[in-house]
């Protein structure tokens, strides 16, 4: 890879981290709607879901830099030295016995945040906000002549600095779409005149 491909896939990341602070500006909307239980779920399932993704990230970058969780935490993609390095995160993810870092569990944390998602909606609008969810984990991709899962196009035999880039892509899919659902609960008109 050249220099100039490993500072863009950074910058990508950097961006990423920035939109990922939707979370405050949530905030300010769970205010509004303070008094919803299913505000109060969805808030706990994509706060849940970012964590579980940072420490999939810190991991990942611990293992495959042979630092501390602490020291992976603290660093930007930009300053990694095995920025291309995709044996251990592929290891991690499919091989590895650490089943909380495997794909299976990341997949399962989607899967469990989309629930909690469509729960926010009523029954008959479900299909098209499961649609338009910018998480679609269903389906395969093709490479190099091979049908590859979601997984496996995103993660096996991927540079450390694309997966790290990516999972910080899914923490704003995460907190994009709790955004919208809580901007659809609190323009409801029960949200705005509750009953007294």
């Amino acid at each position: 890879n050249s220099p100039n491909f490993n500072r863009g896939i950074t910058m990508i990341d950097d961006e990423l981290r920035q939109t990922t602070k939707t979370s405050e500006a949530n905030s300010k909307l769970y205010a509004l709607a303070r008094e919803s239980n299913s505000a109060n779920h969805l808030k706990n399932a994509a706060d849940e879901t970012v964590t579980y993704l940072e420490r999939l990230k810190t991991k990942l970058i611990a293992e495959t830099e042979g630092i501390s969780q602490e020291e992976a935490a603290a660093l930007s993609l930009s300053e990694l030295s095995k920025q291309s390095n995709f044996d251990i995160t592929t290891y991690m993810m499919f091989y590895s016995e650490m089943e909380e870092f495997s794909h299976v569990t990341l997949i399962e944390q989607l899967n469990g945040f989309e629930s909690k998602l469509l729960e926010v909606y009523p029954e008959n609008m479900r299909e098209a906000v499961k649609e338009t969810y910018p998480i679609q984990m269903n389906g395969s991709y093709q490479l190099n002549g091979e049908e590859k899962s979601w997984a496996e196009y995103h993660f096996e035999h991927v540079p450390i600095i694309g997966v790290v880039s990516f999972l910080s892509k899914l923490q704003s899919d995460i907190r994009q779409s709790e955004n919208q659902a809580l901007v659809y609960l609190i323009s409801r008109p029960e949200a705005s005149n509750p009953p007294s």
